[in-house]
């Protein structure tokens, strides 16, 4: 079992602010992942906020950010920035045993 790790997203988070920096090619890396079953998960950084969904069929993890959190569009007041440095910053802990991926959150 494998896992790749990049750091841009290949998907959309639904962060407008970051959604229009993420992985430029993603269709290229669905078709490496489609040659590489072993592959059980996909793992990213870069949106500052802990978040999972999907890609290519597998999950996709993103981390939390460990100096700073990005804000959802409706946590964010009218002058706010997309991020804050008052929220804890955070680290995932990924456990694979018996063919499960486990996650793990810790505030820090």
């Amino acid at each position: 079992p494998a896992f790749v790790a990049l750091h841009h997203p290949p998907v959309p988070l639904g962060l407008p602010y970051l959604d229009r920096i993420g992985l430029r090619e993603p269709q290229a890396l669905a078709g490496v992942l489609a040659r590489h079953p072993q592959v059980v998960a996909v793992l990213c950084g870069h949106a500052h906020t802990a978040a999972t969904t999907s890609f290519a069929g597998r999950p996709l993890l993103c981390a939390p950010g460990i100096a700073s959190t990005a804000l959802l569009p409706w946590e964010q007041g009218p002058d706010d920035s997309w991020k804050t440095h008052q929220a804890p910053p955070a680290l995932t802990f990924h456990l694979f045993r018996n063919g499960r991926l486990t996650s793990h959150l810790r505030p820090l």
